[in-house]
């Protein structure tokens, strides 16, 4: 039995059930599943084969595309689980007093319901529904009638969202009309689809300007050939859990043995070949360069980290793998910390223009360095919201998290300082590390003010204890910078990287 069968089945016994506790249940199960494999994008196709009933089939799909639509749009991983399994609800009985007696007490679930007055609960799951029924009946007129009728401004942030027609998903059979070709659709996004050429078995982007050429075929692809590919692309992919939480050590020995001078480049490369986000992000930093001799894409990988040297190509490598991992599902408040990371990479690199003191290394690794243990603090990692902070009591990010208890492990900064250390990054970033030993160095500095500015940007009238606004104040100091400029440089990154959900109502439920 396949997997796609496999869900199915699990399926099709929870939705019989008529239980709010058994379709969580096996929403989780499709979400950790959609997570590591991806293959519930294939699920439309498996269908067809299955003799389900309409409303089934619909609810299934409906499940997947909320969840794709949540991961999307940064919700809450509790939120979108929520809407997913109320959109399954809302395909085998659209009656909020029917569940109620089932069980049902979910505040945002029973949101979803069409119940004045309506939610942005009901519309998105309103719209999946309807795109799960273009989907199953390969028509677009559900989504039509949304996008066209009185309520069409409540849809339009989910119609963006939509790379392509609803009625193409993964592992649909497109024809080219001129010359007959077959490709079959992997993903897509905003500039291009990537398709896989099933004579060559390789993959290839199709622009834009050739997307009128490729039709949809009734023709049905088999799961087992898009697998592999879809593995492959698993690792490219920012929404997708990693396995592991620890830095590549074969490449780090590698490399710790090359700049020793005990040990070759040959082994460097083949780890680094072995991993395409790295190899990726090597290519991508030399395509950035002006080469008046050689081209970028004709350069092997040997001669493009020989060109960038040890110390910067092993910067690149350490920004890759960190947002690999960092970047993916992990704790309940995942996307919203990424949020603040990203506000704080943007405060970096202005306080940097500002006042002319460059950063060791780019700001978002600098950022995702002094961040990791956050990703291991244990009031992150069962925790359904963040906390209300009224005070700060230190300007560092753990004291984002509120006050740590007297029984909780104070290990500061211990995997920030192991992943410095093993990517050879001690010596650039040893102001962080021993700021008493720096004291003058402005790294610290910028890093002080914009971790105040970070906990003070999503806490409103937030105030400072003692000992944070002497380290706030220093620092501005030291920067000879006054509260107006903190003030003007928040101002400009929170317009450059937008900090903030487009749909609280999702982002802060429980």
């Amino acid at each position: 039995m396949s997997r796609c069968e496999e869900l199915i089945r699990s399926a099709t016994d929870a939705l019989q059930h008529r239980d709010p506790a058994r379709l969580y249940e096996w929403v989780q199960h499709l979400d950790s599943e959609y997570g590591r494999h991806r293959y519930p994008e294939l699920l439309v196709h498996a269908l067809r084969t299955e003799k389900l009933e309409n409303n089934l089939a619909i609810a299934i799909i409906s499940a997947v595309e909320a969840l794709k639509l949540a991961i999307r749009l940064q919700f809450h991983t509790h939120s979108r689980r929520v809407l997913a399994a109320a959109c399954l609800s809302r395909a085998l009985a659209d009656d909020l007093e029917y569940w109620q007696q089932c069980g049902l007490k979910q505040p945002l679930w029973s949101a979803a319901f069409c119940q004045p007055p309506l939610t942005d609960a009901f519309y998105f799951t309103q719209w999946c529904l309807a795109l799960a029924q273009c989907q199953c009946q390969q028509q677009r007129q559900p989504l039509t009638e949304l996008l066209c009728g009185s309520a069409r401004a409540r849809y339009w942030l989910f119609a963006e969202q939509l790379p392509h027609s609803p009625t193409i998903t993964t592992g649909s059979v497109l024809q080219h009309q001129p010359t007959q070709a077959q490709v079959v659709m992997v993903s897509a996004d905003a500039s291009h689809w990537l398709v896989l050429d099933s004579k060559r078995q390789t993959l290839r982007k199709l622009p834009l300007s050739q997307l009128s050429h490729w039709q949809p075929i009734d023709t049905k692809a088999t799961p087992q050939k898009l697998l592999a590919q879809l593995e492959y692309l698993r690792a490219l992919s920012q929404h997708l859990p990693s396995v592991t939480f620890k830095a590549p050590k074969p490449l780090l020995t590698a490399i710790k043995r090359y700049t020793s001078g005990t040990g070759a480049l040959e082994p460097v490369i083949n780890h680094i070949a072995q991993r395409p986000i790295l190899a990726q992000s090597l290519r991508q930093a030399v395509e950035q360069q002006q080469l008046p001799a050689n081209d970028p894409h004709r350069m092997q990988l040997k001669h493009i980290y020989l060109w960038l040297g040890g110390t910067r190509a092993a910067i690149i490598l350490a920004t890759a793998s960190l947002q690999q991992q960092f970047l993916q599902q992990r704790v309940p408040l995942q996307q919203s910390l990424m949020q603040r990371l990203n506000l704080l990479t943007e405060l970096l690199t202005h306080l940097s223009d500002l006042t002319g003191h460059a950063l060791p290394t780019p700001p978002s690794l600098l950022t995702l360095l002094t961040a990791a243990d956050l990703f291991r603090d244990p009031r992150l990692l069962r925790s359904a919201r963040w906390p209300r902070l009224h005070q700060l009591d230190s300007a560092d990010k753990e004291a984002w998290l509120g006050p740590q208890s007297a029984s909780m492990p104070n290990n500061k900064q211990r995997l920030s300082r192991q992943l410095i250390a093993r990517w050879q990054l001690d010596k650039p970033l040893a102001p962080l590390l021993q700021p008493e030993q720096h004291t003058a160095h402005p790294l610290p500095a910028m890093m002080t003010v914009s971790n105040v500015l970070v906990a003070q940007t999503f806490h409103y009238r937030l105030r400072l204890s003692e000992p944070a606004q002497e380290q706030f104040e220093n620092a501005l100091t030291s920067l000879k910078l006054s509260s107006d400029d903190a003030r003007r440089v928040l101002s400009k990154a929170i317009s450059r990287c937008h900090p903030y959900s487009p749909l609280t109502e999702f982002s802060h439920s429980q």
